[in-house]
């Protein structure tokens, strides 16, 4: 199924990483036309766009991703909920912009990545704050993770069955609470005996 929205509302969002730049108006899975009522329809994918106005629950498409809104007020805050089967290198970025207004990202969504057979790495910043289950799970090619969050709760089987020689970085920074912390939590995300962690 499809979302229609008013043409005027549309807005292209860029984002830093190679791997996640250009207008969603190229991507042939949200081909979209405006009709006589200056509303735009159209695309095959199940995801087009939203409206100027933010609401908890919507969910945006630019470039290669998806992001879910999952909270409105003083922080407005997203969760990375979808990408595209080819990517092979991610920064996630610690905000994004939605029609002009700034979006913090804290979260990755359930099979965000989900047998993304392409992935190389993936770079996740201080400000995401969970990484839900299943997340990156079969990404066999995913041998390199840095992590940048100080406090990270990661969902069952997160990094399940990804490269078995997968090194994971994490920031030199952390107290040694929060390091063992999240090296435990590494530990119990389906990850094999032979990955590596540092720091």
């Amino acid at each position: 199924s499809t979302i229609t929205v008013y043409w005027d509302t549309l807005q292209k969002i860029d984002d830093d990483s190679d791997d996640n730049t250009g207008s969603s108006q190229n991507n042939p899975d949200t081909d979209v036309s405006k009709d006589s009522g200056g509303k735009l329809s159209g695309g095959n994918s199940d995801i087009t766009f939203i409206g100027a106005s933010l609401q908890k629950g919507q969910r945006y498409r630019y470039g290669k991703n998806v992001y879910e809104i999952t909270s409105v007020g003083k922080t407005n805050t997203v969760q990375l909920d979808k990408v595209s089967a080819k990517t092979k290198k991610v920064t996630i970025p610690s905000t994004i912009e939605i029609n002009g207004q700034t979006c913090k990202v804290t979260s990755i969504g359930k099979k965000a990545f989900y047998k993304k057979k392409r992935l190389r790495s993936i770079i996740i910043p201080e400000s995401v704050q969970t990484v839900g289950a299943n997340a990156f799970r079969g990404c066999k090619n995913l041998k390199k993770v840095t992590i940048r969050s100080s406090r990270l709760k990661i969902g069952k089987n997160a990094f399940s069955s990804i490269n078995k020689n997968a090194v994971f970085k994490i920031n030199k920074k952390l107290k040694k609470k929060q390091e063992k912390s999240l090296i435990t939590a590494i530990k119990k995300s389906g990850v094999s005996k032979n990955i590596k962690i540092r720091r």
